[in-house]
């Protein structure tokens, strides 16, 4: 009887991690190692957009690189945007349907 009403706590918070994470796992995948290269399969390693864009800041070698690192901070504001408005719809929504039943 308790997770009912909790439900929406839960998944908010859930959908809130993942957003979290895909802005601020930089620091994390630093320290314990990544790879340079893409990867070529879903099965090899890869890295983040975060450590693709400090990549292209740090290491630009071409002119070209820094428009990409742009379009890649872009796609990540992007991506945090959509995981942040779906968390308020998700909300919303749980709001909406436990209120009708009370």
């Amino acid at each position: 009887m308790v997770i009912p009403p909790a439900l929406p706590g839960i998944v908010t918070s859930a959908i809130l991690a993942i957003g979290r994470v895909v802005g601020e796992s930089a620091p994390v995948l630093l320290t314990v190692g990544i790879t340079r290269n893409l990867p070529e399969s879903i099965f090899e390693s890869g890295r983040t957009l975060t450590i693709h864009l400090y990549y292209l800041t740090k290491e630009a070698i071409n002119p070209d690189d820094f428009g990409i690192a742009f379009a890649t901070a872009g796609v990540l504001i992007i991506l945090v945007l959509i995981i942040n408005t779906a968390t308020k719809i998700i909300t919303w929504w749980f709001k909406k349907r436990m209120g009708g039943n009370q």
